[in-house]
C-alpha cells in the first residue's frame, strides 16, 4: 500500500497557541474532506495532512505546537505550515479572497489586486512546496487542493528536479515566478530510496553502466565525452582513459561504452511525484481569468499534475480553453501534453458527508431537536436556506424572490376570503394563474435540460418523466379544484447564515442589505401569530441542522455561482423515510450551482428571475405539502435523489479520485497515445553512429521553419529569400554555421526533406556543396551540382479541384485564417486566428473532408502545433522518397552503413515508420509518435548536429578543424542549454560513481 500526502490551505483543526494544552488549544473541524479521508484511511500506510492550522503562531511556540498537532493525530497525520502575519494578510485575504475567489465566481466587480499580494502568493506556495517535498517519500500520493495552492503542482515538479526551469510555455501573458531551487534543507536523494550497497569505483563494470531499464522516463547527459582540449573523449597511445575537462576524474572502460548501441544513460530525479490537483470552485471562462495580471502562471502552475479534477465539465471546459490561449499548447478532450508529461483532466463532483449525517441523526439530540420543530412548525410549510454570507451566494436575489412568492400568496388569500359570487367569477381567473405557474416552470425544466445537451437519439427531451408527471397532476388539480387548500401566507422560510470574513468591506455590505431586506419583509407580511422570515446568523450543530434538513418541506439553494453547493446534497441525504417525522422534500435549485448537473429532480431556476424562483418555491410545496400527490408518490423522487447522493457521497469521491491518480500517474510518459515509447537520444549517439561501422552514413532531416525555431535566436538576413520563404527569418547564423560544417564532412550524406516548396528550400540551402534536397514532402529532388527535377512522377492531383472549394470556404469563414496550395497538396493555415475558434474549425473542416474524399487518392492530416490542416496526395510522402533514396544509394553505390530521419511533425511520420529497422528515427518535441527516439526542443536539435559535426571522420583517426569543434563547444555553453554534467561538476568522487547512481536510484523507484 502506498502514503496520501493531502495538501490545503488549512489543515482540519484551528489552533490557539495562547490556550493551554487539553484546554481547546486544538479545535477540531468537520467538513466533506475530512470524513472522506477518515473513511479512506484502512486503504492506506498513512494519511499525511499538510496545511496552515488557521492561526499565527510565534517562532518560539512552534516547536509546542507541532508536538500538539502530533499528540491530537489519530488517524492522520498533521503537518503545519505557519505562516507569518504579513503572508496571512497578502496570501490569504489579498490574493486568494480578494482576486481570486471573485474571479472564479466570475464576480469581476469585486475583484481587487496588488503586486505584493501575488509575491506573497508566490512566496506561500513555495513555502509549501518546501514542506511537502522534505516529507514527500517514492510511492506517495499527493493530494493539492483549491485555489490557494494555484502554483503547488509546478513548484513540486521543479523543486523534485521534473521539469527545468525554462521549459515552461512561453506566452507573451506570462510572468514566471521567482526561481525555484530545491530547498538546501531537504536530505540528499540518496537518503530517500532505499538501494543495494554500490560498487566501489574499480569494481564497476561497463555492463553496470550499460545495464539499465528501458522504460525510465528521459533525463540525460548530453556532452559527456569531451577531453581537455575540446575534442572528443578518446583513449591515447599509452591506452590510458583521458581526462574529462568537467570531471578532473579518469573515465574508466569508456570504450567499452560506448561500443555498442545501448540504451542511453539519464539522469533523473530519484523519483517521480505522483500529483492530484482538485478545485472545489468554479473555474471562469478566459475572459474572466484573462483580467488577472499573472493568470497564465496560475493556469500553467495546475499543469504540474499527473490528474486535474473539477466539479463539472464545463469547468474543465473552461481550463482547457485557457490552456490553449494561454500555454500555447493544444489539449487533448482529456488530457493536455506539456513539458514532457501528460497532465489528465478529469470530472470528479464532490459528495456529501453522508456519514456525518448518518450519524447525527442516530443520536438523542437529534430526536430532541425534530420533535420540537415538528410541534413548532405544525401546519406550516418550512423551507429552509443555508448559506454563507458571501455575495456569490446571491441572498438579495433570492429575498426578492420570496417577497414576490409573499405577495403572490396574499393576493391568492384575498380572492379565498371575499364572498362566493365575486369567488365564482375570479376563478377562472386563478385556475389560470396556477396553469400559467406551472407551465412557466416547465418550460424553464426543458430549456435547462436542453442546455445540459440532454437530447435522445431521436431527438427528444430526456427530462424525468416524473417532474412532468409531477407538473400534469398540479395543473390537473388545480383545473379541477379550482383552489388550493395550502395557505401560502403561512409559510416559514427559515435562513442559517453563516458570517463570513467581516472585515471585509464587500462582505459587511452585503450582511447589511440582507439585514434591511428581512426586516422589510417581515413588517411588511408579518401578523401577530405568524412572522414568514425567521434569521439565524451563526452556524448551528450537525444534530441541529440535520433535524431542520429532516423536518423541512423545500430546501432553498439558489446561488449566483457555486461550485457545487453541499446543502442541497445534505439536505436529500437527510430525507430517510423510515426515521419517525422526518417528511419528504424539494430542492429549489439553482442551475449555476454545480450540484444542478447531479439532482436530476430537484426544480432548477435561473437564480436571477425572481418570478421564476417564487413560482418553484409554490409549486415544490404544493407537491410535497399539499393534496395534488399521494404521500407515496411525495416520496417517489425524495428517494431517488437520495439513493444517488449516497452512492456517490463524500468517501466514494475521495477513493475515485485517488485512484484516478494512480492510473493517470502509471500513464506518464513523454510520448504515450500513439506507436512505441520513445527513448531521449542521448548526444554520445554521435559517436557511435560514426564508429560502429566504416562507410557513408546518411542523415535525413526535416525542416519546416519550426524544428530550428527558437526566440532568442540572432536571426540571419537571407535578402530576397524572405519573400519567398516565410521560414527564412528562423535560420540563424549558428544554422548556417553547422549545416556548413555537416556539409563538409565526406563520411555523411546530408538530406533535407522538407514539405516547403522548391524556392524556398534552394534559397535556404542551395549554397551547400554536398546537401541533397527535397522539396513538397519528396516530389522534387535536386541533387549536389544539378538542378531540380521531378523525383515522384506518378503522382496524381485530380483530387485537388474537389478540395478547393471547400478550402477557399473555410478561409472566408474564418477570419484570419489562409491557404496554400502546392503542387500535391492544399493547406488551410489557422495560426492568425483565434486559438480555439481556429482549433473548432480545424475540426469542422476534417470531419467534411473526411465524407467528401472518400476513395480518392489523398489524405488529411491536421497538425494543433503547426495550426494547419493539410489535403496531400497518397502517392506523395516523405517516408517514400527517403526509402527511394536509400534504394538507390544501394544500387549505384555502396549502401549507407547508417540511417538517421530526424522530424518534428505529422509529416515526418512516415519517415519513421518506412525507415530500415536498425535506422535511428528521432521525434523532435512532444507527442504521439513512430520514432524511437526523441529530442525535446530546437536547442537539444542543434545540440545534436554540433555533436555530428565533432566527431572524428571514420577511418582518419583524424578530427575535424578547430572551427568545428569550436562551433561543438559554443552550443554546449550557450545559456539555458545546461546538462546534468553540471551536477556532477560538483558532486564528491568518480564523475561515473555519480552517473550509475542516478541510474540506480531511478531504478529503485521504478
Amino acid at each position: 500500500m502506498t502514503r496520501v500526502v493531502v495538501i490545503s490551505n488549512r489543515l482540519p483543526v484551528t489552533i490557539h497557541p495562547e490556550r493551554e494544552p487539553g484546554d481547546g488549544d486544538v479545535e477540531q473541524s468537520s467538513g466533506g474532506l475530512v470524513s472522506a479521508l477518515r473513511s479512506v484511511v484502512e486503504d492506506f500506510d498513512e494519511v499525511v495532512w499538510i496545511g496552515w492550522p488557521g492561526s499565527f503562531v510565534a517562532e518560539d511556540d512552534q516547536e509546542r505546537v507541532e508536538r500538539r498537532l502530533r499528540e491530537e493525530s489519530s488517524s492522520i497525520r498533521l503537518v503545519p505550515v505557519f505562516l507569518s502575519k504579513e503572508d496571512v494578510e497578502d496570501f490569504y485575504n489579498g490574493f486568494a479572497n480578494a482576486s481570486l475567489w471573485p474571479l472564479l465566481h466570475w464576480m469581476t466587480p469585486y475583484t481587487r489586486f496588488k503586486k505584493v499580494w501575488a509575491e506573497s502568493y508566490r512566496r506561500v506556495n513555495q513555502q509549501f512546496a518546501d514542506v511537502v517535498l522534505r516529507l514527500s517519500r517514492p510511492g506517495d500520493l499527493l493530494w493539492v487542493h483549491d485555489y490557494h495552492l494555484f502554483l503547488l503542482p509546478l513548484l513540486l515538479r521543479k523543486g523534485n528536479g521534473e521539469v527545468n526551469e525554462g521549459s515552461a510555455a512561453n506566452s507573451p501573458r506570462h510572468q514566471p515566478p521567482t526561481p525555484i531551487m530545491r530547498p538546501k534543507d531537504l536530505p540528499p536523494p540518496l537518503d530517500t530510496c532505499e538501494e543495494e550497497e554500490q560498487p566501489q569505483d574499480g569494481d564497476r563494470s561497463a555492463d553496470d553502466l550499460a545495464s539499465r531499464p528501458s522504460h525510465l522516463p528521459d533525463r540525460l547527459y548530453p556532452f559527456q565525452f569531451l577531453s581537455a582540449d575540446g575534442g572528443g573523449g578518446e583513449a591515447g597511445e599509452s591506452g590510458q582513459s583521458p581526462k574529462n575537462v568537467r570531471f578532473g576524474e579518469e573515465v574508466q572502460d569508456f570504450d567499452s561504452v560506448t561500443s555498442s548501441k545501448v540504451s542511453p544513460i539519464k539522469i533523473e530525479p530519484p523519483y517521480k511525484l505522483r500529483i492530484a490537483f482538485f478545485l472545489h470552485t468554479p473555474f471562469p471562462s478566459f475572459e474572466i481569468i484573462s483580467t488577472l495580471p499573472n493568470c497564465a502562471e496560475i493556469v500553467e502552475g495546475v499543469l504540474g499534475a499527473d490528474l486535474v479534477g473539477f466539479h463539472t465539465y464545463n469547468y474543465l471546459r473552461h481550463y482547457r480553453s485557457c490552456v490553449v490561449r494561454m500555454c500555447g499548447v493544444t489539449p487533448e478532450i482529456d488530457s493536455i501534453s506539456h513539458l514532457g508529461m501528460r497532465t489528465k483532466l478529469g470530472v470528479f463532483p464532490i459528495g456529501a458527508n453522508c456519514q456525518s449525517i448518518s450519524e447525527a441523526m442516530q443520536s438523542e439530540r437529534f430526536s430532541e431537536h425534530l420533535r420540537t420543530y415538528t410541534n413548532q412548525f405544525q401546519g406550516k410549510s418550512l423551507v429552509l436556506s443555508v448559506e454563507r454570507l458571501d455575495y456569490s451566494k446571491g441572498m438579495p436575489q433570492k429575498l426578492a424572490a420570496i417577497e414576490r412568492y409573499l405577495y403572490q400568496a396574499k393576493e391568492a388569500k384575498k380572492r379565498q376570503e371575499k364572498g362566493a359570487d365575486q369567488q365564482h367569477n375570479e376563478e377562472d381567473e386563478h385556475v389560470k394563474i396556477v396553469k400559467e405557474r406551472a407551465e412557466r416552470l416547465k418550460e424553464l425544466q426543458d430549456r435547462f435540460q436542453e442546455r445540459r445537451g440532454g437530447k435522445s437519439a431521436k431527438g427528444g427531451s430526456k427530462l424525468r418523466t416524473s417532474f412532468r408527471k409531477w407538473v400534469g397532476d398540479f395543473i390537473n388539480y388545480a383545473g379541477s379544484a379550482g383552489d388550493e387548500p395550502l395557505d401560502h401566507t403561512r409559510t416559514i422560510f427559515l435562513f442559517i447564515a453563516v458570517p463570513s470574513r467581516q472585515d471585509v468591506e464587500e462582505y459587511r455590505n452585503i450582511e447589511e442589505e440582507v439585514h434591511r431586506s428581512i426586516s422589510e419583509i417581515n413588517g411588511r407580511y408579518s401578523t401577530i401569530d405568524h412572522q414568514p422570515i425567521v434569521y439565524i446568523h451563526r452556524g448551528v450543530s450537525v444534530d441541529e441542522l440535520a433535524a431542520l434538513y429532516a423536518r423541512a418541506d423545500c430546501c432553498l439553494v439558489t446561488p449566483l455561482v457555486d461550485g457545487m453547493n453541499l446543502v442541497a446534497k445534505e439536505y436529500v441525504a437527510a430525507k430517510d423515510k423510515t426515521v419517525g417525522n422526518v417528511v419528504p422534500g424539494t430542492i429549489v435549485l439553482s442551475e449555476a450551482a454545480g450540484a444542478a448537473q447531479e439532482l436530476f429532480d430537484a426544480l432548477v431556476v435561473n437564480p436571477y428571475d425572481e418570478d421564476a424562483v417564487a413560482d418553484a418555491i409554490h409549486v415544490g410545496l404544493e407537491l410535497t405539502k399539499g393534496e395534488v400527490l399521494e404521500e407515496e408518490s411525495r416520496w417517489e423522487v425524495t428517494d431517488r435523489m437520495r439513493k444517488a447522493i449516497l452512492q456517490n457521497d463524500a468517501q466514494t469521491w475521495a477513493r475515485k479520485m485517488l485512484r484516478e491518480l494512480q492510473c493517470s500517474a502509471g500513464e506518464q510518459t513523454l510520448g504515450s497515445g500513439m506507436g512505441k515509447l520513445a527513448d531521449h537520444l542521448p548526444m554520445f549517439t554521435a559517436r557511435f553512429f560514426f564508429e560502429n561501422s566504416q562507410g557513408t552514413k546518411a542523415l535525413f532531416l526535416d525542416f519546416d521553419g519550426r524544428m530550428l525555431k527558437q526566440d532568442d535566436a540572432s536571426e540571419k538576413s537571407v535578402g530576397d529569400n524572405d519573400k519567398i520563404c516565410p521560414f527564412s527569418s528562423v535560420f540563424t547564423e549558428e544554422d548556417d554555421r553547422i549545416f556548413a560544417a555537416l556539409s563538409a564532412r565526406r563520411d555523411l550524406a546530408v538530406h533535407i526533406v522538407s514539405g516547403a516548396s522548391k524556392e524556398c528550400v534552394d534559397g535556404l540551402f542551395g549554397q551547400y556543396e554536398s546537401i541533397t534536397l527535397l522539396a513538397e514532402n519528396g516530389l522534387y529532388l535536386k541533387r549536389p551540382g544539378q538542378k531540380w527535377k521531378p523525383f515522384c512522377p506518378q503522382s496524381s492531383v485530380e483530387w485537388m479541384e474537389k478540395v478547393k472549394p471547400v478550402i477557399e470556404l473555410f478561409c472566408r469563414c474564418t477570419p484570419g485564417s489562409k491557404s496554400e496550395e502546392k503542387a500535391t497538396s492544399i493547406i488551410w493555415d489557422y495560426s492568425g486566428c483565434d486559438d480555439e475558434y481556429g482549433l473548432f474549425k480545424a475540426k469542422e473542416l476534417m470531419h467534411l473532408l473526411a465524407l467528401s474524399l472518400g476513395n480518392l487518392p489523398c489524405q488529411t492530416m491536421e497538425s494543433h502545433d503547426s495550426c494547419l490542416v493539410e489535403v496531400k496526395s497518397l502517392q506523395v510522402k516523405k517516408g517514400l522518397a527517403t526509402r527511394m533514396l536509400c534504394i538507390l544509394q544501394e544500387e549505384v553505390r555502396e549502401p549507407f552503413t547508417e540511417i538517421m530521419c530526424i522530424g518534428d511533425d505529422d509529416a515526418d511520420e512516415s519517415m519513421f515508420v518506412d525507415a530500415k529497422k536498425a535506422a535511428y528515427t528521432v521525434k523532435v518535441g512532444l507527442g504521439p509518435t513512430m520514432a524511437t527516439h526523441r529530442l525535446r526542443d530546437a536547442n537539444e536539435v542543434r545540440q545534436f548536429l554540433g555533436a555530428i559535426v565533432a566527431q572524428k571522420h571514420a577511418g582518419t583517426g583524424t578530427m575535424l578543424n578547430g572551427d568545428s569543434m569550436a562551433l561543438f563547444k559554443s552550443i554546449d555553453e550557450r545559456p539555458g542549454s545546461s546538462s546534468p554534467i553540471d551536477e556532477a561538476e560538483h558532486s564528491e568522487g568518480d564523475p561515473l560513481d555519480f552517473l550509475a547512481n542516478q541510474e540506480q536510484e531511478s531504478a529503485d523507484a521504478c
